[in-house]
């Protein structure tokens, strides 16, 4: 058997247009690992955490695309990991891996860019009055003593929904994991499928037509932040979120974007706590 040095080796993949630029980085416990970029898991990473490390991605990539504020804990599959629970822990910690290093690579300083804003209307136009807010269209019309999966899921089908309705094109329930395989007991996956749809479709419902960017965007993350606490085991409390105290869009679109939070954290509370 020949033996070949590693000079030969490099320069028989440089030749073959093989060689990739890795580069190695010491892991724990003297091993050496390889990566080949910010959207790679180490190579050391197992199963479970390689497949936590791309889910933790595109979680945050749909964070950037639909201006949240970078946040894992929002997400329902970092509480609670779509696989067995022995590798719940390899899981997070992918996840966690991936999340971080897409928020590095899409946010720039930790926050979201914001959203292309239209010319103000010129001065000769009758002013326009204010849609109503975002509670006025249906949004509690899902039944409040429903089984709480169902209510839990009526929330989460909400947010897919806003999300999805943001990003364009035609509804895609399918598509979302927490539809497809639900982060509760296996007794409870129906009834949470069954809220999951209703909200998908009030959302798709009530952003059909044009409205208010502002209070949609505000409704939404109010929504979101109802939802970390309640994950969280935190005590329902709007006021205790940063984005109502200072909200991330121009001061003068900052009153319409805490009407429609509000109308979301209350929206949503009255259905998870």
């Amino acid at each position: 058997m020949k033996v070949f040095s590693c000079a030969t080796l490099g320069f028989a993949l440089v030749s073959c247009g093989l060689f990739l630029p890795a580069r190695p980085a010491q892991a724990s416990g003297g091993q050496i690992s390889i990566h080949f970029g910010w959207d790679t898991p180490p190579n050391e990473f197992r199963e479970f955490q390689r497949r936590g490390f791309h889910d933790g991605l595109d979680a945050a990539h749909r964070d950037f695309e639909h201006h949240m504020r970078p946040d894992v804990n929002q997400h329902p599959e970092f509480h609670n990991p779509p696989v067995p629970p022995e590798f719940a822990r390899d899981y997070q910690d992918g996840f966690r891996h991936g999340y971080d290093n897409a928020v590095r690579h899409f946010f720039a300083d930790n926050q979201p860019p914001e959203p292309q804003y239209q010319q103000p209307a010129p001065r000769y136009q009758q002013p326009v009055a204010p849609p109503p807010p975002p509670m006025s269209s249906g949004w509690n019309g899902f039944p409040h003593n429903a089984p709480p999966p169902a209510r839990a899921g009526y929330v989460d089908g909400i947010l897919g929904g806003a999300y999805d309705v943001a990003a364009g094109g035609p509804p895609r329930l399918e598509s979302h994991d927490e539809f497809r395989r639900p982060h509760v007991p296996f007794l409870a996956r129906e009834s949470y499928r069954n809220g999951y749809r209703t909200g998908y479709e009030t959302a798709f419902r009530n952003y059909s037509n044009p409205g208010d960017q502002m209070r949609r965007r505000g409704f939404v993350e109010g929504i979101a932040a109802a939802r970390r606490d309640r994950d969280q085991n935190f005590p329902p409390n709007e006021n205790a979120h940063e984005e109502l105290r200072h909200p991330p869009v121009p001061p003068p679109a900052h009153e319409d974007y805490r009407d429609g939070f509000h109308h979301g954290y209350e929206m949503a509370s009255s259905y998870i706590f």
